[in-house]
């Protein structure tokens, strides 16, 4: 057979929708950054029939620190992912309810956020090109954003310098997400994209009085970091505001 230059897997977690997908990986597309390496990869469903994202492209996180265990890694970024979905909803229901009462918050009322689910697979098949991968490695993917803006930082400062700033909407899920989890954590780090009210993002930071959510949770000193930078809007009047 011939060298492969892509990398392959096994069948992965499943999507919204329940499909399973395996993955082809362009190995020569890695990128390193400072937490993850991300590559570029086609995604084959089984249950192409009826699966409409049958072939299509994915992007790609491994743990960027060599000889970590990638399984342990992978399941915190899936749980990362689901607790910023779960979240996301009930916020999304929270909107609702205060747009009803407040009629001068109501130009919010039609806008929602999510986050991309996270899938897992497992590498089956390595690429003669790239000897940093191994069989067994886990990794995660979404689906690709195009154009994606960074709103608001890992320390919850206003990110985006060429969007509306105050971004009321994603600065009051950033309080709501301290208050529903009981103070024990903090959702920041939200990049993705915005279009006809919806945003769309990617898995964000979580910073927890644990440190359970990876590399990038910052504890408690970062908690009380976002909370600072916080710039309350109407909608979190609601909301309790004693940081302890």
């Amino acid at each position: 057979t011939m060298p492969s230059l892509s990398l392959g897997t096994l069948k992965s977690s499943p999507d919204e929708k329940g499909n399973c997908h395996r993955l082809s990986i362009d190995a020569l597309s890695s990128k390193s950054h400072e937490f993850v390496t991300t590559y570029k990869a086609r995604i084959f469903s089984f249950n192409s029939d009826r699966d409409p994202r049958d072939r299509e492209l994915v992007h790609v996180r491994f743990p960027a620190t060599q000889g970590v265990c990638t399984d342990a890694w992978a399941e915190c970024e899936l749980e990362k992912s689901e607790l910023a979905r779960k979240l996301a909803t009930k916020f999304n229901e929270y909107v609702r309810q205060m747009t009803r009462i407040k009629p001068d918050i109501s130009d919010l009322e039609a806008t929602r956020i999510s986050f991309l689910k996270s899938q897992m697979a497992t590498l089956d098949s390595i690429s003669f090109v790239h000897r940093k991968r191994k069989k067994g490695d886990c990794l995660v993917f979404q689906e690709v954003l195009e154009d994606v803006f960074h709103f608001i930082g890992s320390t919850g400062d206003a990110d985006s310098a060429n969007h509306d700033l105050a971004n009321p909407l994603l600065q009051t899920f950033v309080h709501f997400s301290f208050c529903h989890t009981r103070g024990q954590a903090v959702i920041c780090g939200l990049k993705g994209t915005i279009s006809n009210d919806q945003y769309k993002l990617v898995t964000p930071v979580i910073h927890s009085m644990g440190r359970h959510f990876g590399e990038k949770d910052g504890g408690k000193r970062a908690m009380r970091k976002v909370l600072d930078n916080h710039r309350c809007s109407a909608l979190c009047r609601h909301l309790p505001t004693h940081f302890n």
